[in-house]
């Protein structure tokens, strides 16, 4: 089932309900045939910018995008958009989908996935420069770290559409994860922390690579990759003041101790040393496509070299989504995770350092998950399933920083915080009791 959302606002993809997000970020691309190029049904008209999509027009584009870089022009049989299920029976459609093709790409079949630039009315994050970043990130994951992701087949430099490998028959994990326990959700949790493990492995070191060809395409800032939320205005810091002053007006002060870890937090994320290394900059279950063990990393749309350790967060605290996985140590995916970042990142194989690091990146995801949604959700009905998930995701940050005795300031104040949510929020502490020991299974609401 589909994560819920708010009367007045439908969740379009970051998880936080009634919130919206980047657009691809569902893994699933199997639903109903919105229109196809014979014309069947009622063309759908795709914003790009000033550009209107109808469906033949989508075709038309990807057509020539595959003919300018295979030499041979297919014709487009079919194309289904990705839609996502909205409780009220209507539907948020992504701008990515299926097209079938004949004759199809050797070696890929007769499906890809084309990818074009979304229309959002509020224009959240409605810049080209998205999928500018995606094509340099895939054609950098083809020499580096190839079989991470899918692979780019071609682009439309016009309107920066994307014409990517279809992953299908895997699923996303997220999906595997919409129930009880199961054989291959556990498979597919150990391939999610395998492959943020073997990214950060395979591309440590190599980051001018990456910036070269991103630069190529138009400017980028790589410390924003580092310190900001991409796509969002604001880095860690200008967060980190925004929830300092929330919670502060609720009556919870900053002791001087608190503020010193924050500013060791920055400098770690600022300068990870040998922890550098590539990232999709939106790791989590949705964005990971699975089938058995084999499993591939989607969306770079806000990818860039930032701190390795912050791909672990989903793993530790739990995603955007809400899903919270098995305790990391007692499960054996922290030792999945690290065994594989080792591989190319022999500190992480250290205790201390992996230590150090990992808190840092947790109470950095929680401090970024909370800043102005705090206000937001302060102001929401009693009941709101994004009051819970807030409270979660700073007590899950706090106690892994304590396990691992980093930080221990910060993350005693994160604590605070979530004690002050539930006593501010008793609708939200009542939920929160109800979630099953970390030790086995998981909880997706």
């Amino acid at each position: 089932m589909p994560l819920p959302a708010t009367p007045e606002t439908h969740s379009t993809g970051s998880g936080f309900p009634g919130e919206s997000s980047s657009a691809g970020r569902s893994g699933r691309l199997g639903w109903p045939v919105v229109a196809g190029p014979s014309g069947e049904g009622e063309p759908h008209a795709f914003t790009v910018r000033t550009r209107r999509f109808t469906t033949d027009r989508l075709a038309s584009a990807a057509a020539k995008a595959l003919g300018e870089a295979l030499g041979l022009v297919p014709t487009v049989t079919g194309i289904e958009q990705c839609r996502l299920p909205l409780p009220d029976g209507a539907h948020y459609e992504w701008s990515v989908a299926r097209c079938t093709i004949s004759p199809g790409v050797s070696g890929f079949g007769e499906s890809v996935i084309i990818k074009w630039l979304r229309d959002d009315p509020n224009g959240f994050r409605v810049d080209a420069a998205q999928l500018l970043t995606e094509r340099a990130a895939l054609e950098f994951l083809a020499s580096a770290a190839p079989g991470q992701g899918p692979r780019l087949l071609a682009t439309d430099a016009a309107t920066t559409l994307l014409v990517l490998e279809d992953l299908q028959p895997r699923t996303s994990l997220y999906d595997l994860l919409d129930g009880p326990p199961s054989a291959a959700a556990t498979v597919g949790l150990r391939a999610f922390a395998r492959a943020m493990g073997g990214l950060g492995a395979a591309t440590s070191g190599v980051g001018e690579n990456y910036y070269l060809r991103r630069r190529e395409l138009g400017p980028v800032e790589p410390i924003r990759d580092r310190l900001g939320d991409p796509g969002i205005d604001g880095g860690f810091e200008d967060r980190w003041l925004d929830t300092l002053a929330t919670a502060e007006t609720w009556g919870l002060k900053v002791p001087d101790r608190v503020s010193t870890d924050v500013e060791a937090a920055i400098v770690e994320l600022a300068e990870p040393g040998p922890f550098l290394a590539f990232s999709n900059g939106d790791p989590g279950e949705n964005n990971f496509l699975v089938s058995g063990e084999d499993g591939r990393i989607i969306d770079f749309e806000a990818a860039g070299f930032r701190h390795a350790l912050l791909d672990a967060v989903a793993v530790y605290v739990g995603h955007p989504c809400w899903v919270i996985f098995p305790d990391p140590g007692r499960s054996g995916l922290e030792t999945v995770y690290r065994t594989a970042l080792a591989e190319g990142i022999p500190e992480a194989a250290d205790e201390r350092r992996f230590g150090y690091g990992l808190s840092c990146a947790v109470l950095a995801a929680a401090i970024q998950a909370s800043s102005r949604r705090l206000i937001k959700l302060d102001r929401r009905s009693p009941g709101d399933p994004s009051r819970p998930q807030m409270i979660t995701i700073l007590e899950y940050a706090a106690a892994t920083a304590v396990r691992l005795r980093c930080l221990t300031h910060l993350a005693g104040w994160c604590s605070a915080l979530g004690e002050l949510l539930r006593n501010r929020w008793p609708d939200a502490d009542q939920l929160l009791r109800q979630l099953p020991d970390r030790e086995a299974g998981w909880v997706r609401r």
